[in-house]
């Protein structure tokens, strides 16, 4: 649909180009032949010349010259050029019978021989150049088309990605506390829905509030401590004004979830995450920290070069999400032995 009126001005600029080379051509006929007669063959040579005109654009140039086949559509505008004129000729010696014959008119009838003949070397060379550019720029609409596709399915592709493994680990929680008739459940499952509403409706979204983001973050700790029997040390600061601005969606949520898991914050006591997120204008600093469990996790550095466990998401997705939304931003991080730290930074809607 969104194509019909780019068609539209395109035909209307045909009709203006014939309807101005008739005026032409009738111009320089007219006051030699009676009018009748100008009329008829300026009408019959333009036909004529339309016909060679979409001949040439629609089939001669697409079926051999964009193919490589050069002396085959030598050949055929050779052909041309002799079907025009035999035309042509036929036209002018039927409408010639019909008037006297002085020197003036066969001057005239020359010159307007020259001008049409002109006219098909003309027509030939422009309806050329106009459907090789015409081709070249269809294609590049179409590999644009391709990109675009190809991004917004990469991009679903990176989201499902995120929210499964985000849903598993939670329903997991949850299923624990179920099994042990916690009172916590109920309040847990009510917060997880809020949680579950946000991942599956914001995410479709290109952006979302800052505050909706950092909302949920919120909610997310607090199911993480209703999960844990002891009150976990687990610090989240947030310095700057958040209302209005807007970000993609599960960038920073999932990091968060990732300094739960990789972190020793419920069975040591000495266990700890930091969560601190600067807001500067359009600008925002995130700086997570966590202790590691002593068993090997590699928190999020392990997928920088590439390696993907089942269920880890990672830098690598958060990276490939922010650059295809076109966002400029730099993650930092520092896998020490007992500590991990992450630094994001990045540009504000």
């Amino acid at each position: 649909m969104s194509n019909r009126p780019s068609g539209l001005y395109l035909n209307l600029i045909h009709v203006i180009f014939w309807v101005l080379l008739t005026l032409l051509g009738y111009t320089f006929a007219n006051g030699v032949f009676p009018p009748e007669h100008t009329l008829l063959r300026t009408i019959a040579n333009i036909s004529l010349l339309s016909i060679i005109f979409y001949l040439n654009t629609k089939i001669f140039v697409n079926t051999f010259l964009e193919k490589g086949k050069y002396i085959q559509f030598a050949l055929i505008m050779v052909v041309v050029f002799i079907v025009f004129y035999t035309i042509r000729r036929l036209i002018d010696n039927w409408i010639s019978s019909y008037e006297a014959s002085d020197t003036n008119m066969n001057f005239v009838r020359y010159k307007l021989r020259y001008f049409f003949g002109g006219g098909v070397a003309f027509i030939i060379g422009f309806s050329t150049m106009y459907q090789m550019i015409r081709n070249r720029f269809i294609n590049e609409q179409q590999q644009k088309e391709k990109l675009q596709q190809e991004t917004v399915a990469k991009l679903q592709y990176l989201k499902s990605q995120i929210n499964p493994h985000l849903m598993f680990n939670m329903l997991n929680n949850i299923y624990s506390l179920v099994s042990i008739n916690s009172p916590k459940a109920p309040e847990m499952i009510l917060s997880f829905s809020e949680l579950l509403r946000y991942t599956l409706y914001t995410t479709e979204k290109g952006t979302a509030f800052l505050s909706e983001e950092i909302e949920q973050m919120h909610r997310y700790i607090d199911l993480m401590n209703m999960k844990s029997e002891n009150k976990m040390n687990v610090v989240f600061e947030i310095n700057g004004n958040a209302g209005g601005k807007k970000i993609i969606p599960m960038i920073l949520l999932p990091i968060v979830e990732n300094c739960f898991k990789h972190s020793d914050v419920e069975e040591n006591e000495k266990g700890f995450i930091k969560l601190q997120l600067v807001i500067e204008n359009e600008h925002l600093l995130f700086k997570t920290s966590n202790s590691k469990r002593k068993s090997g996790s590699k928190n999020l550095s392990e997928v920088e070069t590439g390696e993907k466990k089942m269920g880890e998401i990672g830098i690598g997705n958060i990276k490939e999400r922010l650059t295809i939304m076109g966002q400029l931003y730099s993650i930092d991080f520092s896998d020490k032995e007992d500590v991990f730290e992450l630094q994001l930074n990045m540009k504000l809607f």
